[in-house]
């Protein structure tokens, strides 16, 4: 990167930055002081919000400039991001860098831009993202202290509305393509050769080879620039698209920072616009209004016409605006026009805002949009009840949303109480029983207000409006992944009987179920795991029938398989590659491990909305199929509530857990994967529904197939990681101590990353305590440094931190000194103790509590390996020392007459 421009000018002590620097340290500094800083790579200096209820939704898009997540909060910065992105100029750029404050006559004034990048030459650049028709007048002053403060210290300031919907569709159809697996050396050298000069895109790929393997390196070349389409930003890609190399000619101006369009008008060139339809009105709808409201309304459809389009409806052709109507004019300027026309033509109370209000009524609902509502009143439903009375049942109605369901006679006593504590008693009259109850009937019409209290709160969480309609093109593209308690009982081991969780995903383009697993409880590790499980072929399984590999398919084994030896015993399920996956807030999709695995694999991340599944109801919808269409055919179904629930579930043939999960996934390709969906249809042939693995065959035609195999370090960057100090004993994780010869040149040693405090990055697998990794950051070649427990030899058997933080609970219940030998031996006594059955004597079973035999059962039904793991060195484990060495001794627990060990232990874990 070249050195930053010295400003022309120095800035002036008007504006101040605040920002969290690299170290996390929060600022604030005079821009003038601070302009040097190089905030393409800050922190965002606030948090995204997100709320049950909001419109935009907040989000991370994983860049290939920088190989790393940037947020964004709204998909009309989402498009931005990926535009800068795009740009070839464009060296790094990130979200919310900072704060702006400025005095203005109201008072100290304060604006976050959305995004600064960083240009080839060193420019810097802040860019504000805004459409034209939702710029309030303070937005309008922000924008203009921004502008001036960039141009005090050599910025540049760009105000966006994003890039046009042409432009947009086919840059995020390249998005798709733009990580390295996506790229073939080969193949891209003969790419280069054959559109040396404008071909065709189709036939240029058809020279190459087939398109299963050449279409992503093709659009990845588009993408990184080396490659270009004419009229990318007019034309839809497509097979006729021409293709050429890249002279390198566009930059950042061209793709984010042109002026954005006004709303209804799509421009063509300089000064020149073309009429938009308005919607279509039915006659009917007009039937019984005055003649006098009819021809009101079409003359405000006139003058709203002409503020859209620039010409009156009727205007000769090539006619040119009016002046102040004209093409280079903002939305904004020409209703502020319209409304000063208005006003000396002698139309009183006529405003700028007035005849925006006119215009998006007409956009969304056409001529009766402009009818005056007052020619045509109708009794309203709630008759001539009191308003008061009305807002008190309102309340009532809302307050019952996630209350027990109550009748009819509680909502009348309610609305009584709410009416004499916000205006008195006797102020307001209550009206009659069977007024009451007509009016309720009305106002809680297909609320279940004295119904089903979870269809309910369903109904409570529903957008409001009409539904939007989230799309993908290709396999991949947007993938959504949630968990659920699975309505079967099963055998985790030993005869312990429990409950289970079903983690899915389901890919929204082909309805595709790619991976899903079943776990006693569902952690951060299973949800990444299962993202690796989806990139997986799936293995036919002894037993399974041999119409259910995938070379007996629709898909396209043969051609896949010229690319994916991976593929050649595969069964008929196809590998999804996620870009977006979209999830709820529950702790394990939040957490710093979920989004990190998002992170190493190169896949943007979009939390839903809080308490809001209407967010991602396609992986809703699939887990309540996968419950209706298998789960109640297996024994052990529990049903949807204790309601459903039959009588000693658990007394029926039960199966294990790993046979469950065979079953499930045997299902899902024999009969998930070729049952017709009802939303996959051909536009051209509604009345035919496609099945998964048919729609699969389909996408792939278009997209191209990559297949991506992850190695056992992979697997590794998807384990939950912790920061830590190698001490001259080795590395501790909650009491245990892990230690090898290869860790020697480390010992007591700085990492070298300082904003971590030079500790080490540890990765570690919640199911298998024996053994944790660690990050050579002296090498980065180096890879992984494998530990193990330094008391492997007290329980060789593998088990996970369930059973240890259970045995180590009794541990602490009992007393005794809480240590490393202990907590192992605890460990040891209660595998053993679990490993004997249900036919131990009473004097054992009444040692081994019921809590005890289902952290064991768990460990157990959990303990076989999920992921290839690397080849492990050869490794000398010492016998057990006496003189076990710790930070510092941990105290002994004296219990006391008040303290109950058993409560305070699951206050810790």
């Amino acid at each position: 990167m070249s050195e930053l421009p010295v400003p022309a000018l120095v800035a002036s002590p008007l504006f101040e930055l605040t920002f969290s620097n690299e170290m996390g340290v929060r600022r604030q500094e005079p821009l003038s002081s601070c302009w040097h800083v190089p905030f393409e790579r800050m922190a965002p200096s606030r948090a995204f919000p997100s709320f049950k209820g909001q419109k935009n939704f907040t989000g991370f898009w994983w860049s290939a400039t920088m190989r790393r997540h940037v947020g964004y909060e709204s998909w009309v910065e989402r498009a931005v991001a990926m535009m800068l992105d795009f740009a070839p100029d464009v060296v790094e750029f990130s979200s919310q860098p900072f704060e702006l404050r400025w005095e203005a006559a109201q008072g100290e004034r304060r604006h976050t831009p959305d995004y600064f990048a960083r240009l080839a030459d060193g420019t810097g650049v802040v860019v504000d993202v805004r459409p034209d028709d939702l710029i309030a007048p303070e937005d309008e002053e922000a924008f203009g202290a921004m502008a001036q403060a960039c141009a005090e210290v050599g910025w540049v300031f760009r105000r966006s509305g994003g890039p046009s919907p042409v432009l947009a569709a086919n840059v995020r159809w390249l998005s798709g393509y733009r990580r390295a697996h996506c790229l073939r050396e080969d193949v891209a050298d003969e790419l280069l050769g054959v559109f040396t000069e404008p071909t065709s895109l189709m036939s240029g790929v058809e020279t190459v080879g087939d398109r299963l393997a050449v279409l992503p390196v093709l659009f990845h070349l588009l993408w990184d620039r080396q490659l270009a389409v004419a009229n990318l930003g007019l034309e839809l890609l497509g097979s006729r698209s021409m293709v050429q190399l890249c002279d390198g000619s566009v930059g950042m101006d061209e793709n984010v920072s042109r002026e954005p369009r006004g709303v209804g008008a799509v421009e063509q060139g300089q000064g020149e616009l073309v009429t938009v339809r308005s919607p279509v009105l039915a006659a009917s709808l007009l039937g019984g209004l005055p003649d006098e409201v009819i021809q009101e309304a079409k003359w405000w459809e006139a003058h709203v016409l002409e503020v859209m389009t620039g010409l009156p409806p009727g205007a000769a052709a090539g006619s040119r605006p009016r002046p102040g109507y004209e093409a280079t004019r903002s939305l904004r300027e020409r209703e502020q026009a319209k409304a000063e026309e208005l006003l000396s033509l002698g139309r009183e109370g006529v405003s700028a805002r007035t005849v925006k209000r006119k215009r998006l009524r007409y956009e969304a609902e056409g001529l009766l949009g402009l009818v005056d509502g007052r020619g045509d009143r109708a009794r309203p439903t709630e008759g001539r009840t009191d308003p008061r009375v009305l807002e008190a049942l309102k309340k009532a109605l809302l307050e019952a949303t996630d209350k027990s369901t109550r009748k009819a006679t509680w909502f009348r006593w309610r609305v009584d109480q709410i009416l004499r504590d916000e205006y008195g008693a006797g102020v307001v009259a209550m009206p009659s029983r069977a007024t009451f109850y007509r009016l309720f009937e009305r106002l809680s019409r297909g609320s279940h207000a004295t119904g089903s209290a979870r269809t309910r709160r369903s109904l409570a969480n529903r957008p409001e409006g009409m539904f939007s309609e989230v799309t993908a093109s290709r396999p991949g593209e947007l993938v959504q992944i949630d968990s659920t308690p699975f309505d079967v009982m099963v055998l985790l081991d030993k005869g312990v009987p429990g409950r289970v969780e079903l983690t899915g995903m389901v890919d929204l383009a082909t309805r595709s179920v790619p991976a899903a697993v079943l776990r006693p409880t569902t952690k951060s590790v299973d949800a990444s795991l299962l993202l690796a499980k989806a990139m997986t072929p799936e293995a036919m399984r002894p037993g399974w029938v041999e119409a259910l590999t995938m070379a007996r398919s629709v898909l396209p084994h043969r051609r896949m398989l010229a690319l994916d030896e991976r593929l050649e015993h595969a069964a008929a399920r196809p590998m999804i590659v996620p870009e977006m996956i979209v999830c709820d807030r529950g702790s394990v999709y939040v957490s710093a491990n979920f989004r990190t695995s998002c992170h190493v694999l190169g896949i943007d991340f979009q939390p839903a909305h809080q308490d809001t599944p209407t967010d991602k109801p396609h992986i809703e919808r699939t887990l309540e199929s996968v419950s209706t269409l298998f789960a109640q055919f297996v024994s052990g179904y529990l049903g949807r509530s204790a309601e459903y629930r039959g009588r000693k579930v658990e007394e029926e043939p039960l199966w294990s857990l790993v046979e469950l999960q065979a079953l499930l996934d045997e299902w899902i390709v024999a009969d998930w994967q070729n049952r017709p969906h009802d939303k996959l249809r051909d536009p051209s042939a509604p009345g035919r529904a496609f099945t998964p693995n048919e729609r699969y065959a389909a996408l792939v035609e278009t997209s191209g197939y990559v297949p991506v195999a992850l190695s056992a370090d992979d697997y590794i960057e998807l384990l939950p990681s912790r920061w830590q100090a190698i001490n001259a004993y080795g590395v501790k994780i909650d009491h245990r101590t892990y230690d090898d010869e290869a860790l020697n040149p480390f010992r007591r040693q700085a990492s070298g990353v300082a904003d971590k405090k030079d500790r080490w990055e540890v990765h570690h697998d919640p199911y298998d305590v024996t053994r944790i990794w660690v990050r050579n950051h002296h090498n980065p070649e180096g890879g992984w440094i494998t530990l193990f427990w330094k008391h492997l030899k007290r329980v060789p058997s593998p088990f996970g931190e369930l059973a240890w933080k259970h045995a180590k609970r009794e541990v602490v219940e009992s007393g005794a000194k809480v240590s490393e030998e202990a907590i192992a031996d605890a460990v040891r006594d209660l595998l053993d103790r679990a490993s004997k059955g249900p036919s131990e004597t009473k004097e054992s079973a009444a040692k081994t509590s019921k809590q005890g035999k289902r952290a064991a059962a768990a460990t157990k039904a959990t303990a076989d390996p999920t992921w290839p793991r690397p080849a492990e060195p050869p490794r000398v484990v010492d016998e057990p020392s006496d003189d076990f060495e710790d930070e510092e001794e941990i105290a002994e627990v004296v219990p006391l007459p008040i303290f109950d060990a058993r409560k305070e232990a699951e206050k810790w874990w």
